[in-house]
This record gives structure tokens, sequence and C-alpha cells, in this order.
């Protein structure tokens, strides 16, 4: 019974630390984005891993058992890489959608106005 506890602890815990980082994507890249969706994955799993290695690995925990947990560990640093670079990718294609419509109403405007000074 507490081994069918644990496991199903594990992956909610997995997937409710995508689920977190999703949202914290969506926020960091609304208001900030200063990087690209690679740098920021990789800055937030390195925060992460240093934080459960150090915080929960060493001082609440004291032992680093815990690191050679595929599903404790490894699966969910995994997921929260992925959730962090995909939704950075969204908005990324997102930008350069918004970009490339400014740009040709930009241009359409500009066209407009030179072609009704010819007839004025």
């Amino acid at each position: 019974m507490s081994v069918m506890v644990i496991q199903t602890t594990l992956v909610v815990h997995a997937i409710g630390a995508s689920i977190i980082f999703i949202q914290i994507s969506l926020f960091y890249f609304t208001k900030f984005g200063y990087t690209s969706s690679l740098q920021t994955a990789i800055a937030f799993i390195a925060i992460v891993m240093l934080m459960d290695f150090f915080l929960v690995g060493l001082i609440i925990n004291r032992k680093s058992e815990k690191f050679g947990s595929l599903l404790g560990t490894w699966i969910p640093f995994g997921l929260i890489f992925l959730s962090k670079y995909l939704a950075g990718l969204a908005f990324e294609v997102q930008g350069m959608t918004m970009r490339l419509i400014q740009s040709n109403l930009n241009s359409y405007v500009i066209q407009h106005t030179l072609d009704s000074k010819f007839y004025l």
C-alpha cells in the first residue's frame, strides 16, 4: 500500500511541477522575455536542480540517494525543462507572428500613404 502511495505522489509531483513551470513561463515571457526559450529553460532547470540538490538532498534529507530515482528526480527535471522550453517557443512564434503582422501593416500604411500623395 505505501509503495503505491509513494508512486502516486511521485507521478503527481512530476506532472504538477510541469504545470507550475508552465504558469511561471507564461508570467516570465509576457512580462520580461529577455532570453531565448532555450536559455530560459536551461537557467530555470539549473536553479531547480541546485536547490533540489543542496536544499532537499543535503540539508533536509541529509542524503543524496533521491537522485537515483528516475521518477522522483529525473523525470520531473525533464518535464520542467521541456515545459519551460516549449512555452518559450510558443511565445517566440507568437512574437514573430505579431512582428510579421505589424510589419505588413506598416508596409501597407506606408504604401497607401505614398499612393494617395500621387493622386493629389
